[in-house]
Formats: structure tokens, sequence, C-alpha cells
């Protein structure tokens, strides 16, 4: 599992953004860990911060299951604005 190594850089990269003045927005944004397919954690993080009109996904397709491809597709649609929301994957 990547997510214990890559946490404390990505989260810690929101916070120096917020701390740099970013812009009015940058308290919006909000990065943190979640199971692909958690449906308890999916609703919960829809009911306290409401749908993304972004979900950046890096480096989440490469040589995975069909199932895990699966649970990462119903929970972007979980979680995504309609109309108008976008789903941004980036690979290397």
């Amino acid at each position: 599992l990547e997510r214990h190594r890559s946490w404390p850089l990505l989260s810690g990269n929101v916070t120096a953004f917020r701390q740099s003045g970013g812009n009015r927005a940058s308290s919006d944004i909000v990065a943190g860990p979640l199971w692909w397919g958690d449906e308890p954690a999916i609703e919960q993080l829809a009911a306290d911060r409401g749908l993304f009109d972004v979900i950046l996904c890096c480096e989440v397709v490469y040589q995975q299951p069909a199932e895990v491809l699966d649970a990462l597709r119903r929970t972007l649609e979980a979680l995504l604005l309609r109309p108008g929301g976008k789903v941004v994957f980036a690979y290397q």
C-alpha cells in the first residue's frame, strides 16, 4: 500500500498551500485517505463536504484488478458533482 507513504506528503502540500496564502478558495481544498468502495466513509464524506466539482486521481489505475477499478468507479460516481464535475487522471 502506498497510502501510508504518500499521505504525509499530500497532507503537507495542502497545508503549505494554505499557509502560502494560495487564494480565497484554498480552504476548500481537501486531501484525505479514502478506501474505494467504502460506502459508509463515502456517505460520510459527502455529508460532511458535499459533492466535489473536481476529483484528482494520480497513479490509481495501474495494474488494478477489475473489482478494484469497479470500487473506484462507484466511489467517483458517489462523490462527483453532476452536471459539470470533472475527474482528472494523472499518470507519472
